[in-house]
């Protein structure tokens, strides 16, 4: 329907045009093309958004099934891989990690659920 009235104005299907005393006909046209204008511009922010939309970073990377504990250096440390799923290098990844754990009192009473940041240890390697 919004192509219409390009096809008639550029390609020439006979005189058709509106005169003077059609009321009716101008109003159809400039309805028609506005129609057709937002139509266009909502299907180009569409494509345009679907396009630029990266894929969801949870379809990608995959995390081991099991962590292990071992002791590095004198110290405790929590051990697991990630994988990236796509065929590229990673420039500046950046990775957090926070241990979440419940929280009791001396009395045995329950908390909510208290999470801290873990250090990864990339900033001093």
């Amino acid at each position: 329907m919004f192509k219409t009235h390009p096809t008639v104005t550029t390609i020439g299907f006979g005189n058709d045009y509106i005169k003077g005393d059609c009321y009716g006909g101008a109003v159809l046209l400039v309805v028609q093309c506005l129609v057709g204008l937002v139509l266009d511009g909502v299907l180009l922010g569409l494509i345009v958004t679907k396009a630029s939309r990266a894929k969801s970073r949870a379809q990608l990377i995959r995390f081991s099934r099991h962590g292990v504990v071992c002791r590095r250096n004198g110290q405790l440390c929590l051990l697991w891989r990630i994988a990236d799923l796509r065929n590229r290098s990673m420039c500046e990844a950046h990775v957090r990690a926070y241990c979440y754990r419940e929280q009791r009192t001396r009395e045995g009473e329950r908390l909510d659920w208290e999470g801290c940041e873990l250090d990864l240890g990339y900033d001093t390697g």
